[in-house]
């Protein structure tokens, strides 16, 4: 069983791995609703999540795997993807070239950038980041009233109350909607993004329903694998 254990700390701390280091220890929740959302969430569905969000903000590891992640989502891909020196695979396209969305957004802090390719370089990520939500809209849309209510605990506890997660979550729009009146520029969705990714893992950090059957998945899987 500890084996089972360490494979679920582990990613977790793949979770924290790209937020600031400020961002451990995680929080501690005290919502009531908190007991409602640990009976539903989905945990191994997160960490997927969540993996794909820092593969749009930093890049896919290895080629390989971009492919598939492309192909299991039917991204929009002008060109073929290519792998950099660093091993990464960018997946956002912009003026000749995949680039990353954590990139983007110091360009536009630079100043130096077509504002033609940029707002279309834009969409190409906010459409990246629809498709990766796209299988858990209707899971959001049951939840969203609970995890309002997190999300605005989580911004005190964090000291957050600027954050741009709070304003996307409370929008009273579909989650496509929501994003695409939220994100008007690569600066607020890396930010977006970026306070999304912590709270995904305070969040897990504090169901640990939801841990018990993920570690029994695990133990299941390894099993069945034997």
């Amino acid at each position: 069983m500890k084996c089972f254990v360490r494979k679920s700390v582990l990613c977790v701390s793949f979770l924290f791995c790209c937020v600031p280091v400020n961002a451990i220890p995680p929080v501690v929740f005290t919502s009531p609703v908190l007991k409602l959302v640990d009976a539903f969430i989905n945990i191994k569905e997160i960490f997927e999540f969540a993996k794909n969000i820092i593969g749009l903000v930093h890049g896919v590891k290895g080629i390989t795997p971009a492919k598939l992640l492309a192909t299991q989502f039917a991204l929009v891909l002008p060109e073929p993807l290519s792998e950099r020196a660093d091993g990464l695979v960018p997946l956002i396209w912009y003026d000749g070239a995949y680039w990353t969305l954590r990139e983007l957004a110091e360009l536009e802090r630079s100043g130096k950038f077509s504002p033609t390719d940029i707002t279309q370089a834009l969409a190409h990520a906010c459409g990246h980041f629809e498709k990766f939500s796209a299988g858990y809209v209707e899971d959001i849309q049951v939840a969203k009233a609970y995890m309002v209510l997190l999300i605005e605990q989580w911004s005190e506890l964090r000291n957050r109350p600027d954050t741009i997660l709070l304003n996307w979550s409370q929008m009273d729009h579909s989650e496509v909607d929501s994003i695409r009146r939220t994100v008007t520029s690569f600066q607020i969705f890396d930010s977006l993004l970026g306070d999304l990714l912590v709270f995904l893992a305070d969040l897990v950090q504090n169901c640990p329903r939801a841990h018990k059957a993920y570690r029994m998945s695990l133990k299941n899987s390894g099993t069945a694998a034997a």
